[in-house]
């Protein structure tokens, strides 16, 4: 099936079979706990007794499905631009 070199023949393909289908029903379980895994992260959030790192990360997954990952910024500051001038900056764009 394969060429000496490692890459497939023309017309042959890696993955003939293509993209595995999707485990039964997964996403609709997944989606029938989501409000349970909420309210698991919010008990875990408020929770005072659980260790500081496991706080954080709980708000931060919550946050996240609130208002989404952060974007990356694809550019840095310039020498004398203030963190303001470069949201600006990133908005006009």
């Amino acid at each position: 099936m394969q060429r000496h070199s490692g890459m497939f023949k023309p017309g042959q393909s890696g993955n003939p079979g293509g993209r595995p289908k999707e485990a039964l029903g997964m996403r609709e379980l997944a989606r029938a706990h989501s409000a349970e895994a909420m309210d698991f992260l919010i008990e875990t959030f408020r929770n005072s007794k659980s260790p500081l790192k496991y706080r954080i990360s709980a708000a931060l997954a919550v946050i996240e499905r609130a208002y989404g990952k952060p974007i990356q910024p694809a550019k840095e500051l310039g020498e004398k631009e203030t963190y303001v001038e470069f949201l600006r900056a990133l908005n006009e764009t």
